[in-house]
Parts: C-alpha cells; sequence; structure tokens
C-alpha cells in the first residue's frame, strides 16, 4: 500500500480547509468528502465501500484542539502501518457543537456492532455510517 508522509498529508489537507469547514481528506488519493453534501457522500462511498453494505468512518483521535499535533501524527501513522488508509477531517459536531481536528479511516467490512465498539475504544462521540445511495448517520 502507497503512503503518503504526514507533513505533505496536512499541507495538502490545509490547501483544502480553504475552501471546506466540514469534511474528511484521503491524502492517498488527493480527494475531499463533506458527507453533509449528497453528491460528496456518494463518492465517498464509491471509493470504498463494496456496493452493497454499508460503510463506516471511525475516528481514532478525539482531538478539539483545532490543530494537527503530534497524537494525529502518531495516530496517522499508526493507521498506515496497519495497511489501513487514514484519513484527515476537520467537522463541528451536530452532537455537542465541539470543533474536532481528527484523523479516522474507512472500513466497509465490519458490522455496526464492530463499528460501535470501535468507537468506544476509541473515545468517540459518534461513528459515521454511509450507505451506497450517500445516505449517512451517525451511530
Amino acid at each position: 500500500m502507497a503512503k503518503i508522509d504526514y507533513n505533505k498529508a496536512i499541507i495538502n489537507f490545509e490547501k483544502q480547509a480553504t475552501t471546506r469547514t466540514n469534511f474528511s481528506y484521503d491524502p492517498l488519493s488527493n480527494k475531499s468528502y463533506d458527507v453533509s453534501k449528497i453528491e460528496e457522500s456518494k463518492k465517498l462511498y464509491d471509493a470504498y465501500g463494496n456496493g452493497k453494505d454499508p460503510l463506516y468512518v471511525i475516528g481514532v483521535t478525539n482531538n478539539t484542539t483545532e490543530e494537527f499535533n503530534n497524537y494525529t501524527k502518531k495516530a496517522y501513522l499508526d493507521l498506515q502501518n496497519a495497511k489501513k488508509t487514514p484519513l484527515l477531517g476537520q467537522w463541528v459536531s451536530p452532537v455537542s457543537g465541539k470543533r474536532f481536528k481528527d484523523v479516522s479511516y474507512v472500513d466497509g467490512d465490519i458490522s455496526e456492532d464492530e463499528a460501535i465498539r470501535l468507537k468506544t475504544l476509541f473515545n468517540q462521540e459518534s461513528a459515521l455510517k454511509v450507505y451506497s445511495n450517500g445516505e449517512w448517520e451517525l451511530i
């Protein structure tokens, strides 16, 4: 699996962030996804989904500092070492109103129960469940 250097990923993320507020960025493909826009949610699913099962976006950091830092760098590198594609994201939680700059990954090969377990393991407020039609929900 190809890897993108963390510092380069942050630079490219920041370029995307000049025109976006809530989004996830894939450094490997250099694409961004704002799931609040149905067409982008579908593109996220098309990029990572299997065509039938829901896709889960699992956050691994709980970073409310609004800056990427050593903690997010470690999470990014850990995901790469686990052969997962890390995503960089920023958003405001619709649940708590908190602002996040986080690292997450996409997994289409797990059940909802497993996504909830991982959400809890990583101390996340919620995980994102994306359907093939682009609809989504927080779980």
